[in-house]
């Protein structure tokens, strides 16, 4: 499979393919390290390399036999600011770097992909964590402000 995108603004290789895929910052990192990440028509093996505006990347030899089976997640409560649900025991609530389970920021991630944008990187809209063994409600945010505001309440 490849995958290809465009440089919409300056920005870090790694941050760049971690915003625009679903993989992990340490997923992102291994396809860059493995040298199947391409700009502009030439292999890059550094994560810190600035990309330029319109530049073209292309992810090569990514697997997809491995297709994501995301669980029903039961949710509680959707609205402009937050998503309340609840996380099933066994579920990760965000990707470590050698799990390949579907974790709940993916889940959330793929159900609402606004949220990809909100909070840090890895762990998009994620103000807190339950263990995976720990099932229990989570409060997602789902905007900047939201994400702040839960951040400094959860203290």
């Amino acid at each position: 499979m490849k995958i290809n995108i465009i440089a919409k603004r300056i920005e870090r290789l790694d941050k760049l393919i971690s915003s625009n895929t679903d993989f992990s910052r340490s997923e992102v990192v291994e396809i860059i390290e493995k040298n199947c990440c391409v700009v502009d028509g030439k292999i890059q093996n550094k994560k810190s390399t600035i990309i330029s505006p319109d530049s073209k990347i292309e992810i090569l030899s990514v697997n997809s036999s491995e297709k994501k089976t995301y669980k029903k997640i039961n949710t509680y409560l959707v609205d402009e600011d937050i998503i309340v649900v609840e996380k099933p025991a066994n579920m990760i609530t965000h990707r470590a770097s050698k799990n390949n389970d579907v974790s709940l920021c993916e889940h959330i991630v793929n159900s609402y992909p606004e949220i990809k944008s909100v909070g840090d990187i890895d762990r998009p809209g994620i103000v807190h964590r339950l263990d995976k063994d720990t099932s229990g409600l989570m409060i997602i945010a789902r905007s900047a402000n939201a994400y702040e505001k839960l951040k400094e309440m959860i203290k």
